[in-house]
């Protein structure tokens, strides 16, 4: 699966990880030099959280993502890797004021006010981010950005997005953009668009554009 957050364990501890590029355990893999040659070497694993609550940090649990388990995955190391992608996680919550967050993996909750972001990936479900510059936004539930400037968004169920000067929004099911300057939209589902300069939208099944002006 490509769930956030996605490792790979291997039999002597070390937990391959990088949620700031990729959540597909092939990648995974591939970047550690590993062999998927059936001799048990390493254990795919996934750390999800309950309800997709992304700042309850506690009540994350740790999945294994494939059929058989080796002996060595014992209850003494799975929960040594639990502990330590709980800390992980624990360390991307963003809830207090930042004046960048610069590239990494983040979790933006309430409370958070980050004045810019530089080639960085989040997960906002709370807070204010003032200007956000290129990297990639996994998901939107909530909070505000108050200028997307370059970079990806793969989904937005909610939250607020008051300038989007340029840029790729995947896919949207809900929330708000107030403006929207250019760059592209793969698919509208839901949402509201309060006023279209420019881009393109490729594929529009629901939602509202309430000013049309290209």
């Amino acid at each position: 699966m490509r769930k956030f957050l996605s490792a790979i364990v291997k039999q002597d501890g070390e937990i391959i990880c990088r949620p700031d590029v990729t959540d597909s355990h092939e990648d995974l893999i591939d970047f550690a030099g590993l062999v998927d040659d059936g001799r048990d070497a390493f254990v795919r694993l996934e750390f999800l959280p309950k309800d997709d609550d992304f700042a309850d940090v506690a009540a994350y649990t740790l999945v294994v993502d494939q059929t058989n388990t080796p002996d060595w995955f014992d209850d003494a190391m799975k929960e040594r890797v639990e502990q330590s992608l709980r800390d992980r996680v624990r360390r991307m919550i963003v809830a207090d004021d930042r004046k960048i967050l610069l590239g990494g993996c983040w979790i933006v909750v309430d409370g958070a006010k980050v004045r810019r972001t530089i080639n960085a990936t989040l997960r906002i479900v709370g807070g204010e981010i003032k200007q956000f510059s290129g990297g990639r936004i996994a998901l939107i539930y909530g909070g505000e950005i108050k200028q997307f400037r370059g970079g990806t968004i793969a989904l937005i169920y909610g939250g607020t997005i008051e300038h989007l000067v340029f840029g790729t929004i995947e896919q949207i099911l809900g929330g708000e953009i107030k403006q929207f300057y250019g760059g592209t939209i793969a698919l509208i589902y839901g949402g509201e668009i309060e006023r279209i300069y420019g881009g393109t939208i490729k594929q529009r099944l629901g939602g509202e554009i309430k000013d049309d002006r290209r």
